[in-house]
């Protein structure tokens, strides 16, 4: 009976969490489309700020999360690049995300590959690709 008891206890704990961190998102009320097209702009921003320049050495290349409506991924960014804009880019990005996913999740496959963990950075004909280990 303790067992069923604390269970629920957690439940009511971890839904309340939930329900406060959705509360304070800027987002919560923008209708989908708006919401699609925001994750939009802001992955451009994101991608424009992370990749100044053309990659031809992979040392010079770090890796950064970021939310996806299927969970998260990796994406390569310069040394040069300012860090605190481009989290701050990718915060606000992932709370676009956090309201937007659950609208798309039963109409999208979010069966990708284990891609594994992230380990570097090779460069192909200038880009940046986030490699992974097997």
């Amino acid at each position: 009976m303790k067992k069923v008891i604390l269970k629920v206890l957690i439940g009511i704990v971890l839904a309340t969490l939930m329900s406060c961190k959705k509360a304070g998102n800027p987002y919560k009320d923008l209708p989908p489309e708006q919401l699609r097209e925001r994750l939009s702009e802001r992955y451009e921003e994101i991608q424009l700020l992370a990749k100044p320049v053309d990659c031809a050495d992979p040392d010079e290349w770090r890796i950064t999360e970021i939310s996806s409506v299927c969970g998260h991924a990796h994406i390569a960014y310069h040394e040069s690049v300012d860090e605190k804009k481009l989290n701050s880019l990718i915060k606000d990005y992932d709370q676009l995300v956090e309201i937007y996913a659950p609208l798309v999740a039963p109409v999208i496959n979010c069966a990708p590959p284990y891609r594994g963990n992230p380990i570097g950075v090779q460069c192909v004909d200038g880009d940046a690709i986030v490699q992974y280990d097997e």
